[in-house]
């Protein structure tokens, strides 16, 4: 019987196999100090590529950074956002589904963040609608396009800049 209970306490507290976001804060990576300091310093060189749209240097240091964290919802956001630059769905979808997946609210961080713009085109709701339709999958994408105009009531700042126009692919 302990067993089971042992069992019961470990499945319901650790989760195991489910994904958790990974911040990169100096506490997650204490026996890591030279190898997070390396990540850090190639993170804010690439955040300085990506928000100048150089998308194709600052992939290659997203890259490098994320095999040391694999796990940030916000590093895998911004990298399936060059792969939708790039014209390259697939592999925009693997990484904006799997930053959805490390943190639901990915977008609160993202409208909280002062770097991005709060326009409706950064919600990962929509950039997965977008790449499910540059896939062709529009059924996907219609999907994750009403997923989008759902969360704009949850967003009073995203709810006043949302027009309407811009997303050409659908039908209201």
């Amino acid at each position: 019987m302990k067993q089971y209970i042992f069992l019961f306490i470990f499945f319901f507290f650790f989760e195991p196999g489910i994904s958790q976001n990974i911040p990169f804060k100096k506490r997650k990576f204490r026996n890591q100090k030279y190898a997070f300091e390396q990540a850090l310093f190639m993170l804010g060189k690439a955040d300085q590529f990506y928000f100048d749209k150089h998308y194709d240097e600052a992939l290659k240091l997203y890259v490098k950074v994320q095999v040391f964290n694999p796990n940030n919802a916000l590093l895998n956001y911004k990298i399936g956002d060059i792969y939708i630059h790039k014209h390259m769905p697939e592999k925009a979808l693997y990484h904006l589904k799997k930053a959805l997946k490390l943190n639901k609210k990915i977008d609160k961080i993202l409208y909280s963040d002062l770097i991005f713009d709060v326009r409706p085109e950064t919600s990962i709701y929509c950039k997965i609608a977008y790449a499910y339709a540059l896939s062709f999958e529009w059924d996907q994408a219609l999907k994750y396009y009403k997923l989008f105009k759902t969360s704009l009531h949850r967003n009073k700042e995203l709810k006043y800049t949302y027009s309407g126009d811009y997303i050409w692919l659908f039908a209201d």
